[in-house]
């Protein structure tokens, strides 16, 4: 694992920063899984650590690893809604597809009307339940 995907599992803001900004290490570099930094900080449910990330060092936020998922994907999936949140906030796309359908396909198979609701508010739609 990379020094930069080291610092993103511990979410660890500073040393993510300075790894991107002086030592000019390509902000969406993957790990052998395809995983970026934003896929590595998820699991930490590190909204703070994805703020920083996302205003200061403008990643690809829509970058899909090795099984197709984008950050916003794995975010419902584990339900992490903090994580999700930022994302969607930053302007995830939510019509990404991988292999297993959209952020909305995961939402309503998980059953999971938090992240159903912020998918529908990000599309202006009201949802009905």
């Amino acid at each position: 694992m990379h020094v930069l995907h080291h610092s993103a599992k511990g979410a660890h803001v500073t040393l993510t920063h300075h790894l991107v900004e002086f030592l000019g290490i390509d902000v969406d570099k993957k790990d052998s899984t395809g995983r970026t930094i934003l896929h590595i900080a998820v699991p930490r449910n590190s909204g703070g650590y994805f703020g920083h990330v996302l205003a200061k060092l403008e990643p690809s936020i829509d970058m899909k690893d090795n099984l197709g998922l984008t950050p916003l994907q794995l975010s419902i999936l584990l339900g992490k809604y903090a994580a999700m949140q930022k994302l969607i906030d930053f302007g995830a796309d939510i019509h990404i597809h991988s292999l297993y359908g959209g952020p909305i396909h995961a939402a309503v198979a998980l059953d999971d009307e938090i992240a159903l609701e912020a998918l529908m508010r990000k599309t202006n739609t009201r949802l009905l339940l």
